[in-house]
């Protein structure tokens, strides 16, 4: 099925199906949340990320990802999940090419759609596999 421009996409929010430690609490997601409303966080909000580990850093950038992209400002929701893609840990990777993969389809980008969706069929990782490969069958 294909997005129509204009259309609404809910994607929702939810932790990977695999257990790994270092997942933002609620109030990560709070506060990137936040963070994406008031675009610069002011100083005394940034006094609480000082102290968090990479890894930590790397869940709040993807749930700022979505948060930006809750709010429609598709640009840094892409600009973000970019980052984490590329990024040498690799910590959200997955999710991130998922949900860019979504992105572009919201901005009927198909054709980058499945580049990203490729990448991720690539990795041969069980996250979201069926529903990859029923995605790039519908695109193609």
């Amino acid at each position: 099925k294909k997005v129509s421009p204009g259309q609404e996409l809910r994607l929702p929010v939810s932790r990977p199906a695999r257990g790994r430690a270092g997942y933002p609490d609620a109030g990560a997601l709070v506060s990137a949340t936040r963070m994406a409303k008031t675009a610069e966080s002011p100083e005394p909000e940034n006094e609480g990320l000082k102290n968090l580990t990479n890894k930590e850093i790397s869940g709040v950038t993807f749930y700022k990802a979505i948060a930006y992209l809750e709010l429609k400002d598709f640009e840094k929701s892409k600009n973000l999940l970019l980052q984490l893609i590329n990024n040498d840990d690799k910590e959200w990777r997955n999710e991130s090419l998922w949900y860019i993969a979504l992105l572009e389809i919201k901005l009927d980008n198909n054709d980058s759609a499945i580049k990203y969706l490729d990448k991720l069929k690539k990795l041969k990782v069980n996250y979201k596999k069926n529903e990859v490969t029923k995605l790039l069958k519908t695109l193609n």
